[in-house]
């Protein structure tokens, strides 16, 4: 009987069945695979309960070490709401970033066995080819693997963890060259900005002030960003910088204005109140009512090293500071609050023709 036939036959059967209820249940308690028409078939597979034990172990061991992560997270996270009654916002974001990027090492390998992820979680030698692996620098890579050391200082503490830093030693690297201008450098620097031909009055003056302040009084660029207008007192001659870096959320210090920085912040002020800024933050956006970004200062800086043909960086006007107050034979032991201190860098050839 052909296929066709046997499935007309079997639909008129159910039909029929339908009207009969004993004839129905003879057809539903007859196995579908015993019909002649599915004789030469092979029977149907049938669904496999059992995981096989090589896959049963390795996802035992990813759900061990997922666990272990999720434990490290818990530590973090009591680690850092400790830390950020006494470190700056900025600090507190660079350990945030070094413990993702440690994490992403430690995901890499969530598939080992528990014990070998244990080893990966102390090993920092390792940690340290993995960077280099990535393309890192030797200098970034020390950095990464230095912003943890606190972590780990608190794990064995607070936890009793034992402490990989007490048997590893921090990857070298060559330290970079010299950071601070020449005087010439700085001068032409502060030049570019003042002369920038696609900036606006206030564009040329906000620069000069941003780049002066780092220069002349040693800011660092979050320092500077994060000036209030009653920071700034040309009055007195001082600017009041709070919450500098260092511990506790950084101190308060004072960093006396020099002449040349009073002329530069003065034409500075006068273009703020031109454009009628009303933004509490002495730097602002061109509308005068939102502060500075960071993005935007690193522009400005981008735009400047261009237009002057010299390299440089935030950091590096703020070395070049330091640098020159050491040439100019100031002790920089007993800090920058003494007008004196200033004056010394405004004698020196750093501000010769400026």
């Amino acid at each position: 009987m052909s296929a066709y036939r046997t499935l007309t036959k079997c639909s008129r059967s159910v039909r029929t069945a339908s009207r009969c209820p004993l004839l129905l249940q003879i057809l539903m308690d007859t196995p579908l695979f015993d019909s002649p028409l599915f004789t030469d078939l092979p029977s149907p597979v049938q669904p496999q309960n059992s995981i096989p034990p090589s896959a049963k172990r390795s996802q035992n061991a990813e759900d061990e070490n997922t666990g272990t992560l999720r434990s490290l997270d818990a530590r973090f996270s009591e680690y850092i709401e400790r830390e950020e009654v006494r470190l700056s916002e900025r600090t507190v974001r660079h350990y945030k970033h070094g413990y993702s990027v440690f994490r992403t090492f430690l995901i890499e390998g969530i598939r080992l066995a528990p014990s070998e992820f244990t080893k990966r979680l102390r090993d920092l030698d390792e940690y340290a080819v993995w960077h280099r692996n990535r393309g890192i620098s030797p200098i970034t890579v020390n950095t990464y693997w230095r912003v943890l050391g606190g972590f780990f200082r608190f794990l064995e503490e607070k936890h009793g963890f034992q402490n990989p830093y007490r048997t590893h030693r921090a990857p070298r690297f060559q330290a970079p060259p010299p950071k601070a201008l020449a005087s010439a450098e700085c001068q032409r620097i502060l030049v570019a900005a003042a002369n920038h031909p696609k900036w606006t009055n206030f564009q040329r003056a906000r620069a000069v002030a941003l780049l002066g302040v780092m220069l002349y009084a040693g800011l660092r660029r979050a320092e500077t960003i994060g000036l209030v207008n009653t920071d700034v007192d040309l009055a007195q001659g001082v600017i009041r910088v709070e919450k500098g870096k260092g511990p506790n959320g950084g101190k308060t210090r004072f960093v006396d204005i020099n002449p040349d920085l009073h002329r530069i912040l003065r034409a500075y002020l006068r273009e703020r109140d031109r454009i009628r800024a009303v933004a509490p933050e002495f730097f602002t956006a061109l509308n005068g009512k939102k502060p500075l970004s960071i993005s935007a200062v690193s522009q400005i800086v981008l735009r400047v090293s261009k237009a002057a043909n010299v390299s440089f960086s935030a950091h590096k006007l703020r070395h070049s500071f330091v640098t020159h107050l050491l040439r100019a034979g100031v002790d920089l032991q007993r800090g920058t609050r003494s007008r004196r201190t200033l004056q010394h860098l405004h004698d020196s050839r750093l501000h010769a023709g400026v």
